[in-house]
């Protein structure tokens, strides 16, 4: 998937979020999926179907990061060597997913430094980068 389309995808799967704070969008590709399977699909940060509405609030949003892995796993798109785009730099919690779901390449804003997720970003951008993970910084990610 090319830049632009990536960026354009973001953009329109922002608009589904379900967070007042943070919208946050994630694809997943896979260019190794056969000709026979498809190879990305999108995801934004929000509730799975049937989620209690009496239980929705900000502390119970499901991060992008995780509704798309739910979603491979739905799909049956493979998460082994994919490249994962999101718009904003995964947390500590999302990164232990990732490594776990053996993505070999994140693309992202930069890392919170100073404010309210630098303690959560930092821990992550080490795992992932221990975990051999490829980061990529597109500015225009950044927010």
């Amino acid at each position: 998937m090319d830049k632009a389309t990536a960026l354009h995808t973001l953009e329109g799967l922002n608009k589904y979020s379900d967070d007042p704070d943070i919208q946050v969008a994630t694809i997943v590709v896979n260019e190794q999926a056969g000709a026979d399977h498809h190879n990305a699909l999108g995801a934004w940060n929000g509730w799975v179907p049937d989620f209690p509405e009496e239980l929705r609030n900000g502390s119970t949003i499901i991060h992008a990061e995780v509704m798309a892995i739910m979603a491979c796993a739905r799909q049956g798109l493979e998460t082994a060597g994919a490249t994962m785009i999101v718009n904003w730099f995964p947390c500590l919690h999302c990164a232990q997913l990732i490594v776990g779901a053996e993505f070999a390449k994140v693309i992202c804003s930069e890392p919170d430094i100073a404010g309210k997720w630098a303690d959560s970003h930092a821990d992550a951008l080490a795992l992932l980068v221990r975990a051999g993970i490829e980061i990529e910084h597109w500015p225009e990610l950044n927010r």
